[in-house]
């Protein structure tokens, strides 16, 4: 049984792990910056929306109101059914934009009458044709607000993710979810290999590696670094995974409220596995250590 090759493996499968979660936590805040640039944009989209079909006069009979629907299932090509309903959230007035897309995702923004009173025309025309031109796409002042809300609502939406830090793109639907799902099989894997190794005698002591040799001084730092970095790797990468899928409902909506609980219950599932599993891995780590250690010392002492 070649202890060292197995110690060689579970070392080269953290190191593919550490890089995982690095790229997990990049693709998440590059994921969850592109979903408040959508947020922005449908703002100001309901902002023109309310301008154009309901107006500033009919906003100003509502003061006094408590709620009523506006507008209702109005459809829009490229965007979906639209519903617009004046709603009391404690003590303030809002108004409510929810749509229905063409994926049958179910999707809402949320406006304080006070500030729909306040919309400007041009202003948030300005605003969509600033995030329009951000994003590369061709915008001159005479298109229809709803073609550039659709084009940057496509852009966004239906593209991949960049990962600044390596520079390609990943979709994000389904990417992280295959990311974490990943993370845990390479925990088992570290696992298995960790534990191969104390079926050999020699219990690879041939095979340095910091984790296992760090006994004193700098080493033991840079150890206990290494274990930290194992034990934390996948709730980051599943805190990461239910980050994106939380903004992802918040902003763009989703399907059915069994679906997200449906979500959610493999996120917990994912992560009791994985959590498990490093802490596991930590302890092997940990009685391997110890017992090199004493194999180091008698062969110390044989020598001398």
């Amino acid at each position: 049984m070649n202890s060292e090759k197995h110690i060689a493996s579970a070392r080269i499968f953290c190191i593919v792990l550490f890089i995982i979660t690095y790229l997990v936590w990049d693709f998440a805040i590059s994921y969850n910056k592109r979903m408040a640039v959508v947020h922005k944009a449908r703002q100001e989209y309901f902002k023109l929306f309310l301008l154009e079909e309901i107006g500033v006069d009919k906003l100003r009979q509502l003061k006094g109101s408590k709620g009523a629907i506006l507008l209702e299932n109005h459809f829009v090509g490229g965007i979906g059914e639209l519903t617009t309903k004046l709603s009391k959230i404690g003590d303030d007035l809002f108004l409510i934009l929810q749509v229905k897309n063409i994926n049958r995702n179910k999707w809402l923004i949320k406006l304080p009458l006070k500030e729909g009173l306040r919309a400007d025309n041009s202003k948030a025309s300005e605003e969509l044709g600033n995030i329009a031109f951000n994003l590369g796409l061709d915008y001159t002042g005479e298109d229809s607000y709803k073609l550039v809300f659709r084009d940057i609502e496509r852009n966004l939406l239906d593209q991949g993710v960049l990962i600044p830090s390596v520079g390609f793109e990943l979709k994000s639907n389904y990417a992280l979810w295959v990311i974490a799902i990943l993370a845990m099989f390479i925990l088992i894997i570290i696992r298995n290999r960790i534990n191969s190794a104390f079926l050999d005698d020699k219990i690879g002591l041939d095979e340095p590696w910091i984790a296992l040799e760090g006994f004193s001084g700098l080493e033991r730092w840079t150890a206990t670094v290494w274990l930290i970095g194992v034990l934390s790797c996948p709730w980051i990468v599943n805190f990461m995974l239910t980050l994106t899928i939380t903004t992802q409902i918040s902003v763009n909506g989703s399907i059915s409220i069994a679906y997200n609980i449906f979500k959610f219950v493999v996120i917990l599932i994912l992560m009791f596995i994985s959590g498990r599993t490093s802490l596991s891995i930590v302890s092997l780590i940990l009685h391997l250590r110890n017992i090199r250690r004493e194999q180091i010392s008698i062969i110390l002492e044989k020598r001398t």
